[in-house]
């Protein structure tokens, strides 16, 4: 994959869809799209942690199967939660850069 993906937590899942922008923002970043987790995935990333990327969704990536990680779902596991809920965010920056 060019460019770098980071899992930004802070405290753990204190940012809504709107303040997950403006951190990978503040990273000198954008909120990932789904082919960004997607594509990091192939490459061996995975966390058990939801994440909000850019179209509004939470996500968790898995690789490998876990009974407290999406239920033991494998592959890209997707919610569609209020956009005032909070959660981690996943940013990516094509130069791999990070402000």
């Amino acid at each position: 994959m060019r460019g770098d993906m980071e899992w930004w937590k802070g405290a753990r899942y204190n940012q809504t869809a709107d303040e997950a922008r403006k951190t990978c923002a503040e990273l000198d970043a954008v909120i990932a799209t789904e082919e960004h987790v997607t594509l990091a995935m192939d490459s061996g990333f995975e966390i058990c942690r939801y994440g909000w990327i850019d179209n509004n969704t939470v996500v968790i990536p898995r690789i490998t199967p876990n009974p407290i990680c999406a239920g033991n779902y494998v592959g890209l596991y997707v919610l569609h939660p209020n956009l005032t809920t909070q959660y981690d965010v996943f940013c990516y920056n094509a130069s791999g850069q990070y402000g």
